[in-house]
């Protein structure tokens, strides 16, 4: 069985830095500061008080992950830039954007078709290609046109922006 090792950098509003020279000396801090639950046989650890930003796991590879929502906001970058808060959805294979938003922000132009199947069938979207910053991380990725006027988030984050290094916590909050 491989060995998997997680650390977390904590943002700690008490000002307090986490960085003990060993796992044991980890316990004991976060014991002394506040309570802690131990998860996956004891290596990692769900912290109530703060909130994770970047997980490292390593099992050989040395992946960085960066931790995000449900929601979270994320900024579209065209010829004009703005931030809007968007549903994370870890079932759509590409991210979506609604088209007038997509008009508003400059983006284009579209590079190619897709057939996109969802809860309302089968249809034949335009794909355009931004570029997005998510939890401070830029990345340029596909997004597919779609009226999403009467949707709560006007930007969908799917899988092919997911890919890029992040990980999924439901109870993650949204950012100030």
């Amino acid at each position: 069985m491989p060995f998997f090792l997680m650390i977390i950098f904590l943002e700690c509003p008490f000002s307090t830095s986490l960085t003990p020279s060993s796992p044991a000396g980890l316990f004991r801090r976060v014991k002394c500061s506040r309570k802690c639950k131990n998860l996956l046989n004891g290596f990692s650890l769900f912290f109530p008080c703060m909130s994770a930003t970047t997980a490292i796991v390593s099992d050989g590879r040395n992946t960085e992950k960066i931790v995000v929502g449900l929601v979270e906001r994320v900024t579209i970058m065209g010829k004009k830039k703005n931030t809007f808060i968007a549903r994370i959805d870890t079932g759509a294979t590409k991210s979506s954007i609604d088209t007038q938003l997509a008009g508003d922000l400059g983006l284009g132009p579209i590079i190619s078709s897709r057939l996109v199947k969802s809860v309302h069938g089968n249809s034949v979207r335009p794909v355009i290609e931004a570029a997005v910053t998510l939890a401070g991380k830029q990345v340029k990725a596909e997004f597919s046109l779609a009226n999403r006027s009467h949707m709560k988030y006007p930007v969908l984050i799917g899988q092919n922006i997911l890919k890029e290094g992040f990980l999924i916590d439901p109870s993650h909050p949204l950012p100030e």
